[in-house]
């Protein structure tokens, strides 16, 4: 296992097509080589679901990106996010120094400012706002129903890297 897949907690909300990416401990993105093992990590789980586009929200608190990388954390998760994410499905929650880092990794992009946030309950809120926005007009939008089905506790979730403790 690698040096990622070892400290990254992946939770799915099956329902909702939600990933939620957070640490056990503290993964350290020193060089190009972790950063990669990151983004593959996710990326794996990712392909082994049932569903061709995913909403992902990303606890920042466990994760320390050296500055140098910034750039490069940048477009390789615009890669992920082209290949993998919903349009603007993404949405971060965390620590300040590491939302620094992130922010300086997405300066160019305009809609970055909307998906960064200091908690976890803005960064669902954010992403079930999305999901209720982008729902078939057959299909109900205002209903407070839709915005209640994403509970971010739920014991209903899948631990990814820990299938045997279900």
């Amino acid at each position: 296992m690698t040096y990622c897949a070892q400290r990254l907690r992946l939770d799915y909300f099956e329902g909702e097509g939600i990933l939620h990416v957070s640490t056990t401990r503290e993964i350290h993105i020193s060089n190009e080589e972790r950063l990669e093992d990151l983004f593959v990590t996710v990326e794996s789980k990712l392909d082994e679901l049932d569903r061709d586009r995913f909403y992902v929200v990303v606890d920042l608190s466990g994760l320390v990106i050296d500055t140098n990388l910034a750039q490069a954390y940048g477009a390789r998760a615009q890669k992920m996010a082209k290949g993998y994410l919903e349009p603007n499905g993404f949405a971060r929650y965390g620590y300040q120094i590491t939302r620094v880092t992130v922010m300086l990794a997405s300066e160019s992009s305009p809609d970055f400012e909307k998906n960064l946030f200091s908690t976890r309950e803005e960064a669902f809120e954010y992403i079930r706002t999305l999901i209720v926005a982008t729902k078939p007009p057959d299909e109900p939008k205002d209903s407070t129903e839709d915005t209640e089905e994403l509970d971010i506790n739920a014991s209903s979730k899948i631990d990814l890297l820990a299938p045997e403790r279900y």
